[in-house]
């Protein structure tokens, strides 16, 4: 069966009334409960990931507010085929009740 552990950990500013900066830092291990032949290798697979994301929130009303974010995402895997870094940019707005 499959295992999952996770840490993540967080810091948000206020700066001004309704400005918001923040940052947020993860790692997961997803350890992966059958054996898989991929590419030639044959083993468990076991995939690492490391995250951190940095942003900006402007609450206009305390049920609406507007996010500017970016998100750097990294796997690792003991089976290179699963290797990848994403980058994303995001602009979120939000209402809520």
């Amino acid at each position: 069966f499959p295992v999952t552990i996770c840490c993540r950990t967080g810091i948000t500013y206020l700066f001004r009334p309704k400005w918001r900066v923040f940052t947020n830092f993860e790692y997961r291990r997803h350890d992966y409960g059958e054996r898989a032949l991929v590419s030639d290798e044959f083993g468990y697979r076991r995939d690492n990931y490391f995250s951190t994301e940095y942003g900006l929130r402007y609450d206009f009303r305390e049920w609406m507010s507007m996010e500017l974010a970016y998100l750097y995402l990294r796997r690792h895997s003991n089976f290179g085929t699963f290797d990848f870094t994403d980058h994303r940019l995001t602009l979120t707005h939000k209402l809520q009740y």
